[in-house]
């Protein structure tokens, strides 16, 4: 434990020992074995950080924590934004078999030592596993997971749309769509409601083409209709994606800062003054 003698912030001391400058040496210098490792206190006690004036580590310290809740705020924002579709009472049920031609028949089973490597997208359940030398489909599809424990879990979405030249193997179902906003609006509609009456199997729970053919999605006739709201849920997900990027941009503030903060100082020694 450190503990400030009045002359450094806490907040200061805690970036200084966060720094790769400390942690990396830190590490080299830990002794014991297994989960008993442990930096010895003379390499704590020796180290050196840089220390202007108080009211210098308070400027600093404020500048970083300020960048931390604009990355605290964007992340808030990935992890709770789920994309959402307000059903009218008015619009139809239509069982997804109806929607949609069910391409799994075209699917080729394939194991892990005959795929040949190749820029192609290789699909499986919740996303590309690898890539492979060849593909089976070149259009856009949306892949639906037949994994139960995934679809119970939803650790991950179960269905994803896919474009373009690709290879699915058999742990998703492959659908074809007339009109892509269908095929967005189906998209964003399972991955927003629970399919547990729909997956079968104690022992290894699975969605069935037959139960995946059943589920009904409430969707205006209109095409137009679709397409609005598609565009408004795909305007939503641009600006969600963006609080990625904002994160990025003030991760590399806060190292830009701390880089600051060592200077030329951070080629010293350990325990030699700068």
């Amino acid at each position: 434990m450190l503990r400030s003698n009045g002359q450094v912030l806490p907040e200061w001391v805690y970036f200084c020992v966060m720094h790769p400058l400390f942690r990396e040496a830190a590490v080299a210098q830990m002794t014991g074995t297994g989960g008993l490792q442990r930096v010895p206190r003379d390499y704590v006690e020796n180290f050196q950080i840089p220390l202007p004036p108080l009211e210098v580590q308070k400027e600093i310290v404020a500048e970083i924590e300020g960048y931390q809740k604009v990355i605290n705020g964007a992340r808030a924002v990935l992890d709770h934004y789920r994309p959402h579709i307000p059903i009218h009472p008015d619009w139809p049920k239509r069982n997804l078999g109806t929607l949609a031609e069910n391409l799994d028949s075209r699917r080729v089973p394939i194991t892990k030592g005959d795929r040949k490597e190749g820029p192609f997208p290789y699909y499986g359940a919740s996303g590309i596993v690898d890539h492979v030398a060849d593909f089976i489909f070149d259009e856009d599809i949306l892949l639906i997971s037949k994994d139960g424990a995934n679809l119970l879990a939803r650790s991950t979405p179960i269905a994803f749309s896919v474009s373009g030249k690709c290879w699915v193997n058999n742990h998703a179902h492959v659908l074809k769509f007339a009109h892509s906003a269908t095929q967005k609006f189906v998209e964003v509609h399972l991955n927003s409601i629970s399919i547990e009456e729909f997956v079968t199997g104690a022992a290894q729970p699975k969605l069935n083409q037959e139960a995946l053919n059943r589920i009904p999605i409430p969707i205006p006739d209109d095409v137009a209709t679709q397409q609005a709201i598609v565009a408004e849920i795909e305007a939503e997900q641009a600006l969600v994606a963006a609080n990625r990027e904002l994160i990025t941009r003030f991760e590399q503030k806060i190292q830009a800062t701390l880089a600051r903060i060592w200077g030329e100082e951070a080629a010293c020694p350990v325990g030699e003054p700068a």
